[in-house]
């Protein structure tokens, strides 16, 4: 068995796969739970533009001829600003509307976010909460497992021992020729010592990484 060296570059290379796992983790963690995008948006959009306000907004721009205060569009764009575990976050979002609606001009802008809102109901706010509190969780899954990796790397002195280890990490290696190399025949084999760390708790950390949604 072929002797594979720990270098600097297979270690990114396991590093972006390790990655990109935790990144498809954080894509779905981030959704909203039980209501859409454009959900909150109409929410948003009947919470601000009241038939009263509508009403006033037409009231003063037919006053002055050159102002412009309200626009009719398809598009309305906005951020939520919003606490969560005592972290300020922000949110931007954005829906479609079919027909059209009168909206205050800034919200229907194509070449920006929208405005900042803040002290919206919590009706609107929990959901964005709760999908931040689930991010959380993984980006803290992400940064125990970055550090056992560190570990177990700095560990061994050649991808030979990692492998006999911890085999799950075979996965990440998907892309380079190490298998090949390790597998490839020598007359002698180098000895291995047992590096100082428990392989289950990356196998578990990755099991979840891949799984967990």
């Amino acid at each position: 068995m072929a002797l594979v060296k720990c270098t600097k570059k297979l270690k990114e290379h396991v590093e972006t796969k390790i990655n990109a796992l935790f990144q498809e983790r954080i894509n779905v963690a981030v959704q909203p739970q039980e209501i859409t995008a454009q959900e909150i948006a109409e929410q948003v959009y009947s919470s601000i533009h009241t038939p009263e306000r509508l009403v006033a907004m037409e009231d003063l721009q037919s006053i002055y001829d050159n102002a412009r205060f309200m626009q009719t569009s398809n598009d309305f764009r906005f951020s939520i600003k919003y606490e969560c575990d005592g972290v300020w976050q922000e949110r931007n979002i954005s829906g479609k509307f079919n027909p059209a609606k009168k909206m205050i001009n800034e919200f229907g802008n194509s070449w920006s976010s929208g405005p900042t809102l803040n002290n919206l109901p919590i009706t609107i706010t929990q959901p964005l909460i709760d999908a931040q509190k689930r991010v959380n969780v993984v980006m803290n899954d992400r940064q125990a497992f970055h550090e056992a990796f560190q570990k177990a790397w700095s560990s061994v002195k050649s991808v030979n021992e990692l492998v006999k280890l911890w085999p799950a990490v075979v996965e990440l290696l998907e892309g380079t020729d190490v298998i090949t190399r390790i597998n490839k025949k020598q007359d002698r084999a180098p000895k291995s010592e047992t590096p100082a760390f428990d392989p289950a708790d990356l196998s578990v950390q990755l099991l979840k990484a891949k799984i967990a949604k």
